[in-house]
């Protein structure tokens, strides 16, 4: 996971707009922690609704962008959505059949290749859990990441020149990132 630096442009296309990066610092939750209750007690075999991690949705007053890979230890198969509802893994006709294990990003040393996953306002990360170990578990994840203090760009002539480096039209007038909410974008119709 690459972090951005303060002062370093950003593309979010999820509102097509650009922002400067400012102060950011680390993030970390862990569900059904504290207060939190996002998952209950899962029997063996027995599959989870939709649960969506509403605490990882940034504010937007100020503006936050979030910057996070997530973990698990407890050998339970999880799906994931980013956005709550949209399925992120697997291939693009059947992109509901694929789920995570600790195998694949354990708590302790999560995978950014699977995980790594960008957030704003009004975008939040869900999970649909199965419990297919032989004992009573409850759901647990590890999110690490960062909280990027973000402003929006408002200089019109500025916003042309990074379009048109967005569209391969021009160099752009300084570095910067394209931000894909959630994930790659999914297939025409799919």
């Amino acid at each position: 996971m690459e972090p951005l630096q303060p002062g370093f442009v950003a593309y979010v296309d999820a509102n097509d707009k650009f922002y400067i990066i400012g102060a950011s610092e680390g993030l970390k939750y862990i569900t059904n922690s504290g207060n939190a209750t996002e998952f209950t007690a899962l029997t063996t075999g027995q599959t989870s609704s939709t649960v969506a991690i509403t605490a990882l949705e940034p504010d937007d007053s100020p503006r936050h962008l979030y910057q996070i890979v997530f973990g698990f230890q407890d050998g339970m198969q999880y799906k994931f959505q980013a956005p709550s509802g949209i399925s992120r893994l697997g291939p693009d006709q059947d992109r509901t059949s694929t789920y995570l294990t600790t195998k694949d990003t354990h708590r302790l040393v999560p995978n950014p290749d699977l995980t790594e996953t960008w957030l704003v306002k009004y975008y939040f990360p869900a999970f649909v859990v199965y419990n297919s170990t032989p004992v009573t578990l409850t759901p647990r994840i590890w999110f690490y990441g960062k909280n990027y203090d973000i402003r929006e760009i408002t200089n019109v002539p500025l916003i042309n020149s990074l379009r048109m480096a967005l569209g391969g039209q021009a160099p752009a007038p300084m570095p910067f990132k394209r931000i894909t909410i959630g994930g790659v974008k999914r297939t025409a119709g799919n």
